[in-house]
């Protein structure tokens, strides 16, 4: 391989157009698959003459049907009839066909097969499968017979749809036409360098006529468009779009000939321009024929090649993104009433039904703000814009229209509130009104909209320079990228000649590492973005994020390449590391919707059982980025081995202390930004932290939330210890337990604090008549969280398992980190009891990892927003009020089905931040006297007060509910943390009185991080005032309280508690209710067996084993 010759032209030139040729009809063939419309033939018979109307992609089961649909006419007749319908490749998972009868008569129509078919396949169900693809709705019936389905029509909006309809697959090629395009692809690529080698041959042999050089590349160059433009023609044949074939002047064909002619200009103008400076700075006779020499064409013909070829392609690519990319359309707008606006958009029909056109669905508030109505919609489909709108209470609806915003990456257009009415007219009596700023809609009959004239379609004129510049500056960037790999591949192979300079040595190895790391780190993006565009936008935006990446890669690169000695193996080597977990995590999030997490490499023993139920699709982008990579890692074979003979130091020697330099600097590197406070990781949603900050900033970042330091005395031997120990304390402080099996409700209530407790403000009514009537008859406390302001997960999972987060990264968020497979909480225990659990957050599952979670804790169901059915909405979120109809509407379900002990825990999200009244209607506000605070914390504390407010409202209708249930039953209600109601978050407790602006630091700790708790009982008087308890305290003390069994983890922090009810940010509670930076002897050796417990369950090898934690 090293006797390989590269300067035979003609035959790099072929292998070239091999290559590309095989790459283009890769993509050419998944671009029509996946774009090109597919043609649905149905073999169809009818009774009767219908109409007909077949519905596809993600359509309403309700009318109106606000999707995509075709409809026609089915004759009446006895012989078989074929239905033709043209559905977008990406749109034909469901499809739904009406086949209703004007009148509702009862009537039949038989389906005997489905045909889907593309330029490039066929794919056919017969009347054997095609039952097993179809249901009817709404009475409609369907029989299954031996060639075909029947199916019996005979009432108001009956019909049928498709399950799960198979997705055109390849799998019947039509071979003729994908000869065809393999050869068209050949004979472009083939006669698409023939002519640019014409080109430089003329260059080196018509030097002495300089008019004649540029004559004969503007000819050439005519010639090389001429040939690419019967290439487009042929292919546009082959897809049946002989028409617009034909068009030259169409906007695809006139800005790629002007895409041309400006490539070949600026080309020609680079000639000149080098010319005049070098004529200028030597001598008048400076010729271009100098100049010609000087650029050296024979040496740099491929780099010439790359940079005309990459123009082309670029713009190519360029022209259908801007016609792909989405319009974002934004309506100013400000209502009277609450009214639901339904946007209609590209050629409607004037009537209703809207035969035409595409439909987007949104909500205009009644408020007096103003609000601001988004909708995104493809580039090509704005010729007519139409808002309808759908109301329930009876008018008039006032609508102003401030300003409409059209924008597109390239391009964007305000059309202000006095131009408003020049592009819109009502219909069916729409009145409008022209103000100074706005135009003024009013909304008062039946089926009233407004609708453009013929709204102006942004054409790529609107927004050339932009898109233009754009498309040289990533033409460029692609040139550069691959005159670099050609640049870097021969001057690396010359390093196999020794008597090559080390420093110049030195510098092509990096060069080398510089390359393949920005290739590798690239194309990892492209994965995990899974487009070129997102990859690019993302890097312009997040460069410090880039950079960062690319440092961490390189410095693993340099290390390899030094051990490794060959740059090739080193490229393999590095290649894989990065590549793989980036796969791992884009097929994670694919099939189960959380990201690839560093904790994940522990579970490499469960991948198989992990994966068995998922079919993992192959995606042709990533397998030919796979491609690109491992040629590219063919071509690193040929660099030279690493030698230091050059260095007056051994071999050994330096092979030892490079890459050890590098490993140390690689460390401090490491630690400084991914272990230190340069990122701060949320948990809240992890998958916008990866989308955030990349891949691999996030992942080596999750690190320091997983590594927790092994305590210096754990082993076996002392656990054991441990064990004798605590059960001698568990017996010493053993209680007597009742068989009692109560049902237990636990209310974690978002942000849940006394508010009433802010000396300088005064409320006018009682805040929290539910919360006071508890605090005076049962069980109430404050809990001593481990988090303000945020991080609800942490109270919650304190509470469910008793381990405690003191002992835990800062930064660790348990139920990503930690839940990641069957375990230990209160409902895992309560399991064994024979307790049936629910878990509900009336907010999105993914949250805080909470759909992978609650399963492992010993969930048997979880209900999420999803389930509920138009719920009343406070501050933009599913009221408190709503959820506990939602837990008494769970409960008697269950107990209609089952005797056994109910467990629910509830996590609220009404009064989660931030805060502003305007969330509020000024009737519903409460009202309070506040000195010190500025308008800012007023407003603040409206908000949060209300809230808090309605939260004890609902607690109170709940508790009056269960009164009445036969069922012994306990509520306990706790706030997950307070918040800051201000800006800074102290500030309001700075004015307010609560914290003394001279707090020290464990004070601001300790009084910023009380929530109220309160528990009461139907079936037992308890009162008992818990004072201040850490959260993984409270469901251990509160199982005592009532007398009901519980493990023997619990057990020993319930003689924890006797010691100290809590410990938090080195703060410990004393059972005097006071606290101290300082622990006693006692409470330093009962937290630290309490340490290692924890440690030995999350961390270490469970010696204690499951059933010390009861399950």
């Amino acid at each position: 391989m090293k006797n390989i010759k590269f300067n035979n032209m003609k035959i790099l030139l072929l292998i070239i157009s091999v290559i590309l040729t095989i790459f283009s009809v890769l993509f050419t063939v998944n671009a029509y698959i996946a774009n090109d419309n597919v043609q649905v033939n149905l073999l169809i018979k009818s009774e009767q003459t219908r109409d007909y109307r077949i519905y596809y992609d993600d359509f309403n089961k309700d009318y109106p049907f606000g999707s995509l649909f075709l409809d026609g006419e089915i004759k009446g007749d006895s012989k078989k009839q074929l239905i033709h319908v043209t559905i977008p490749a990406n749109r034909t998972k469901n499809l739904r066909i009406d086949l209703g009868m004007s009148n509702n008569e009862v009537s039949s129509v038989v389906l005997y097969k489905i045909q889907l078919s593309n330029i490039l396949f066929i794919k056919e169900i017969s009347s054997k499968y095609i039952n097993q693809h179809f249901e009817g709705i709404n009475g409609a019936i369907v029989e299954r017979l031996d060639n075909g389905l029947k199916v019996v029509i005979g009432g108001k909006n009956q019909y049928i749809v498709s399950n799960s309809l198979i997705e055109p697959e390849l799998v019947h090629f039509n071979y003729f036409n994908l000869v065809l395009v393999v050869i068209s692809e050949l004979c472009f690529w083939i006669i698409f360098f023939n002519i640019l080698q014409k080109i430089i041959e003329i260059l080196k042999t018509s030097l002495k006529n300089e008019y004649r050089v540029v004559k004969k590349i503007a000819h050439y160059a005519f010639l090389n468009l001429i040939c690419m433009y019967l290439i487009y023609f042929i292919w546009n044949i082959i897809c049946s779009k002989v028409v617009n074939s034909l068009f030259i002047f169409s906007d695809e064909i006139k800005w790629f000939i002007i895409a041309w002619i400006i490539t070949v200009l600026i080309l020609i103008t680079c000639v000149f321009l080098i010319y005049f400076i070098k004529k200028k700075k030597h001598n008048k006779n400076f010729s271009l024929v100098q100049i010609l020499k000087l650029i050296n064409w024979k040496k740099n013909n491929i780099a010439i090649l790359s940079l005309l070829t990459v123009f082309i392609l670029c713009f190519m690519a360029f022209n259908y993104i801007i016609k792909q990319q989405e319009v974002r359309i934004s309506f100013n707008v400000q209502s009277n009433k609450t009214i639901d606006c339904l946007f209609f958009y590209d050629n409607l029909s004037k009537e209703y039904p809207f035969s035409n056109g595409y439909s987007l669905n949104d909500t205009i508030k009644g408020k007096e703000v103003r609000q601001k109505l988004t909708f995104k919609l493809p580039y090509n489909r704005i010729q007519k814009l139409r808002l309808d709108f759908h109301y329930a209470e009876p008018g008039p609806y006032l609508l102003n229209f401030y300003d409409i915003n059209i924008k597109t990456i390239f391009w964007n257009s305000i059309i202000s509130g006095k131009d408003v009415s020049q592009n819109f007219f009502g219909i069916n009596g729409t009145k409008m009104e022209q103000l100074d700023d706005s135009l003024k809609v009013i909304i008062d009959g039946d089926n009233q909209y407004i609708v453009t004239t013929q709204y102006p379609n942004p054409k790529i004129v609107s927004y050339n320079y932009s898109a233009y510049f754009a498309y040289i500056v990533v033409a460029i960037f692609l040139y550069l990228i691959i005159y670099g790999f050609y640049y870097i591949l021969f001057k690396a192979w010359k390093l196999k000649d020794d008597s090559v300079e080390l420093h110049k040595s030195i510098l092509i190895y990096f060069l080398v590492g510089v390359y393949t790391t920005n290739l590798i780190l690239f194309t990892s993006y492209i994965i995990q973005y899974q487009s070129f565009y997102k990859t690019l936008v993302w890097i312009i935006h997040h460069k410090m994020e880039y950079i960062i990446s690319f440092i961490f890669i390189f410095l693993l690169y340099l290390i390899l390449q030094v051990l490794c000695g060959r740059v090739w193996i080193a490229t393999l080597l590095i290649g894989l590391c990065c590549i793989l977990p980036v796969l791992i995590n884009y097929y994670k999030l694919l099939y189960r919707g959380t990201p690839f997490f560093p904790w994940d490499i522990s579970l490499i023993k469960e991948v198989k059982s992990i994966i068995s139920g998922f079919k993992i699709e192959v995606n042709l982008r990533i397998v030919l980025l796979i491609i690109l990579l491992l040629i590219y890692t063919t071509c690193m074979y040929f660099i030279p081995k690493v030698k230091f003979t050059a260095l007056k130091i051994g071999n050994k020697v330096l092979r030892m202390c490079i890459p050890i330099l590098l490993i140390l600097i690689l460390i401090t590197f490491v630690k400084s930004v991914y272990l230190g406070n340069y990122y701060t990781i949320g948990g809240w949603n992890s998958i916008e932290d990866y989308k955030e900050y990349g891949f691999f900033n996030t992942f080596m970042a999750e690190i320091k939330c997983y590594h927790v330091k092994k305590p210096q005395d754990y082993s076996k031997t002392s656990m054991l210890s441990i064990k004798k120990k605590v059960d001698k304390l568990i017996e010493n402080n053993e209680k007597k337990t009742n068989n009692v099996k109560p049902n237990i409700i636990l209310i974690m209530s978002e942000s849940f604090w006394d508010v009433t407790k802010l000396p300088n403000v005064k409320f006018s009514e009682d805040l929290f008549p539910t919360i006071n009537m508890l605090r005076n008859s049962s069980i109430s406390g404050n809990l001593f969280t481990s988090i303000f302001g945020g991080g609800t997960a942490s109270t919650e999972f304190e509470v469910m398992t008793g381990f405690s987060k003191e002992f835990l990264p800062i930064e660790s968020t348990p139920y990503q980190q930690l839940v990641t497979r069957r375990f230990s909480s209160l409902a895992q225990f309560e399991k064994t009891q024979g307790y049936s659990t629910v878990a509900l957050h009336p907010y999105l599952a993914k949250n805080w990892n909470r759909n992978v979670a609650y399963p492992n804790m010993g969930f048997d169901k979880f209900l999420t927003m999803d389930n509920f059915v138009r719920p009343e909405i406070k501050r933009n979120f599913i009221s408190d009020e709503e959820v506990s109809k939602k837990i008494i509407e769970e409960y008697k379900d269950y107990s209609l089905k089952s005797k056994k002990p109910w467990m629910n825990l509830t996590v609220t999200v009404q009064n989660h931040p931030a805060y502003s009244s305007k969330r509020w209607n000024s009737s519903e506000l409460i009202d309070f006297n506040a000195t010190g605070l500025s308008d800012n914390e007023v407003d603040g504390l409206k908000d949060l007060a209300t809230g808090l407010h309605y939260s004890d409202k609902a607690l109170g209708e709940l508790i009056q509910y269960f009164k009445n249930v036969k069922e012994p039953t306990i509520i306990v209600f706790f706030g997950d943390h307070m918040t800051g109601f201000g800006n800074p978050a102290e500030k309001g407790f700075i004015e307010s009185g609560y914290l003394p602006s001279n707090s020290t630091l464990s004070e601001k700790k300790y009084k910023l991080h009380l929530s109220t708790v309160v528990a009461w009982s139907n079936y037992k008087n308890v009162k008992c005032d818990l004072g201040d308890i850490s959260s993984y305290q409270l469901m251990p003390k509160l199982m005592q309280t009532f007398g009901l069994k519980e493990p023997d983890f619990f057990k020993f922090l319930n003689v924890l508690y006797n010691v100290s009810p809590g410990l938090s940010f080195g703060i410990a509670l004393n059972p005097d209710q006071s606290h101290s930076t300082e622990l006693t002897k006692e409470q330093k050796e009962l937290y630290h067996m309490y340490e290692l417990i924890q440690y030995d369950y999350l961390y270490g090898k469970n010696y204690l084993g499951n059933k010390f934690f009861g399950y």
